[in-house]
């Protein structure tokens, strides 16, 4: 769910705790990015965030939060019982989930949030 902080005004796509932490997540899509680098705009708002806010933030990048689902989809693409079809959707979608919050948690620890 968006949020948005109250001392920078920058909307944040969701925040999360991890370990009791508080850290808003930005996932950041390809308007977001020269190549592979952040746009200026992009930079910006993550050095006023950090300046400016008392939470921190995580930028994760479009390509790597897509990877994590697009794993889950090629298994489910590999499904073809009709009947499996549904309870593998299901599992792998909290898979999906499980993935990504552990990713987080994981992004968290190496940029020193918790």
């Amino acid at each position: 769910e968006e949020s948005r902080c109250e001392r920078t005004g920058y909307s944040i796509d969701v925040l999360i705790k991890v370990h009791e932490q508080v850290v808003a997540v930005e996932v950041d899509g390809p308007y977001h990015f020269v190549g592979y680098s952040p746009n200026g705009a992009t930079m910006l708002k993550q050095r006023q965030f950090f300046a400016l806010g008392n939470t921190p933030l995580l930028s994760i990048p479009y390509w790597e939060w897509d990877e994590l689902s697009y794993s889950s989809n090629r298994q489910n693409q590999q499904t073809n019982k009709r009947t499996e079809k549904k309870k593998k959707q299901l599992h792998l979608q909290d898979d999906e989930k499980k993935k990504k919050q552990l990713y987080l948690q994981e992004c968290c620890t190496r940029k020193s949030f918790i």
